[in-house]
């Protein structure tokens, strides 16, 4: 989608990319990820974790109009922030 949108964006009205990532990882990553969480637990990855918003920042610097909004939600803002999720993409065609 970060292509489309950085090459298309003249031809786009709206669109609104949420929870999503090209690809999240490789299997090695996640086995190397999941190795470290059983060994160390949840702490023990905490320093390797990618600030995955740094994309969605760029997209916002690049494409005129745009607007990043980041959410306090682990995986599923959804669920997780329904009304809050609800809010900002009812709200983003009138940005």
């Amino acid at each position: 989608m970060r292509w489309l949108a950085l090459r298309s964006a003249d031809c786009l009205n709206n669109l609104v990319l949420c929870n999503t990532a090209a690809q999240i990882g490789t299997v090695e990553s996640w086995n190397t990820r999941i190795d470290a969480v059983l060994a160390r637990g949840v702490p023990g990855i905490s320093e390797t974790t990618i600030n995955r918003s740094e994309d969605g920042r760029f997209l916002a610097e690049h494409i005129p109009g745009s607007k990043f909004t980041e959410l306090d939600a682990a995986h599923f803002s959804n669920i997780e922030l329904p009304d809050a999720f609800s809010r900002n993409v009812l709200d983003f065609p009138s940005h």
